[in-house]
């Protein structure tokens, strides 16, 4: 925590430090800043003096050419006007003689004709010999004077202008004179500010120089007092670039191991995807095995409804069995009675015996032939006997429901009516009844078999003859049947029934 604090006072430190020192600079460059505006501007006003001082001697040099070119030309003005009024004179004094000379003549006329016209002519050729060129001179120089004096209004005119244009200028070069001396002293009072603005600005840069020397000071003596704990804190910053590096290395394990990561996420998600198809394989398979378990369900209750409809049968057959059992006793009751009778009879007359066969006789007789007894001497049943002599073949087969009510109620009313019979009759119609039941009931068994391998898939067989079909189906049958027998015979009618997929 000590070393927080004495890391952050540096830091603080070395930042007023910092401070300072940019303000120093800003001092220092606000002082060269003042020096050279200073400077810039006292070389522009001077320039600005010195133009306006160029111009105002111009100007001055303008005019003066201006006064001497009007002196001049006044001059000029003058000589001409002096020249017109000598050329006036002159033609004054002309004409004078002119019409002194015309009046002369006039009166020279009156007094005589054609001499005095040539006296006249002499006179004027004595006095005006030389008048004529002379007048043409004069003309002349008349014709100069008073271009010179045109000239000399036009040059008056033109001088006036430019005295006039002259005069504007010199008010404008005053303006500028004023208005650059107003200049100049703004000038020299901004100079006056900035002087006072420099002197400022010294004086501030030295106390900033000063509050610099201290502050270095107290930087040295801080460096000085914290070298120790620099190098502690280099130390800290050693360890901690340490644990940086470390750092960097665990993070590209980091990465290592996300990239294994991701790649094996891609891998699993293409399992995944393999997964998801095969499931729908599967449950498409399933929703067929479903199906066919549905209807090997169906095929189920209604083999267990027949073995229900046989059941009952053969507990009809039991009754009907029962009750055939109770007349053959009774037979047997009778027959032993009869024969015991015939035997005692026989011993008393045995001549009559020999003459007139009784009709027990014929019963008794016909007993073995039936094959009553056995090779072994042992008797046989009713049913045995019967079934000797009517083998079932199965080409013979038949359909019988030993269920229906009318073949049962028939049963049972022939078994009923033995009792109305006599003893020899009543034998030969429970026999005949029981074998009619045992037939029935072996009919419909082997339909049953029949019936319950209906479904078996024969596609297997498609390719082979029929002989080497029906010679192989016969033994499969057979030994699905003996199968289907023994479940038969343990069959508990509480038991669920299996689902196969």
């Amino acid at each position: 925590m000590g070393a927080m604090q004495q890391q952050q006072r540096v830091a603080q430190l070395e930042e007023e430090l910092r401070r300072e020192r940019e303000d120093k600079a800003r001092a220092v460059r606000e002082l060269d800043d003042l020096r050279r505006g200073r400077e810039d501007g006292a070389r522009a006003v001077a320039e600005k003096v010195q133009l306006l001082e160029r111009e105002v001697g111009k100007s001055k040099e303008s005019e003066r050419k201006m006064l001497e070119s009007l002196i001049y030309q006044t001059k000029q003005l003058e000589q001409t006007k002096i020249s017109l009024e000598e050329a006036k004179l002159e033609i004054a004094t002309l004409q004078q003689a002119n019409k002194s000379l015309e009046a002369a003549s006039a009166s020279a006329r009156g007094r005589g004709g054609g001499g005095v016209e040539q006296q006249r002519t002499s006179v004027k050729d004595l006095m005006f010999g030389g008048a004529d060129e002379e007048i043409r001179v004069l003309r002349g120089e008349l014709r100069t004077a008073m271009q010179g004096e045109e000239r000399s209004r036009k040059a008056a005119d033109d001088l006036s202008v430019a005295l006039s244009d002259v005069t504007m200028e010199a008010k404008q070069v005053k303006v500028w004179l004023a208005e650059a001396q107003a200049e100049l002293e703004a000038a020299n009072a901004e100079a006056e500010r900035l002087r006072a603005a420099l002197a400022d600005a010294e004086a501030e840069v030295r106390a900033v120089a000063a509050e610099r020397d201290r502050c270095r000071l107290e930087a040295d003596e801080c460096v000085a007092a914290w070298g120790d704990k620099e190098r502690v804190f280099l130390d800290c910053v050693r360890a901690s670039e340490d644990d940086v590096n470390r750092a960097r290395q665990e993070n590209t394990k980091l990465v290592e191991s996300q990239r294994v990561i991701r790649d094996e996420n891609a891998r699993l998600r293409d399992i995944l995807k393999q997964a998801v198809a095969e499931a729908n394989v599967v449950k498409d398979s399933l929703q067929l095995a479903r199906a066919e378990n549905a209807r090997l369900n169906d095929a189920v209750a209604e083999k267990e409804s027949a073995l229900q409809s046989l059941r009952q049968e053969y507990e009809c057959i039991k009754v009907s069995e029962a009750a055939a059992q109770g007349s053959l006793k009774e037979l047997n009751s009778l027959l032993a009675a009869t024969t015991t009778t015939t035997t005692t009879t026989a011993c008393s007359t045995p001549a009559s015996a020999k003459t007139a066969p009784a009709p027990d006789y014929a019963f008794d007789q016909r007993l073995p032939a039936n094959g009553i007894g056995s090779k072994n001497g042992t008797p046989q049943s009713s049913s045995q006997r019967w079934m000797a002599d009517k083998p079932r073949t199965p080409s013979s087969r038949r359909r019988y429901s030993i269920g229906e009510p009318g073949k049962l109620k028939t049963g049972l009313s022939q078994s009923a009516r033995m009792g109305n019979l006599n003893p020899k009759d009543r034998v030969f119609a429970s026999l005949s009844n029981i074998a009619d039941l045992k037939s029935a009931a072996d009919a419909a068994a082997m339909e049953d078999f029949d019936d319950e391998f209906d479904h078996v898939d024969e596609r297997h067989y498609v390719d082979m003859d029929d002989s080497m079909k029906h010679k192989k189906k016969r033994p499969i049958f057979r030994k699905f049947g003996d199968l289907f027998c023994r479940r038969k015979s343990f069959y508990k009618p509480n038991l669920a029934p299996v689902h196969t997929l």
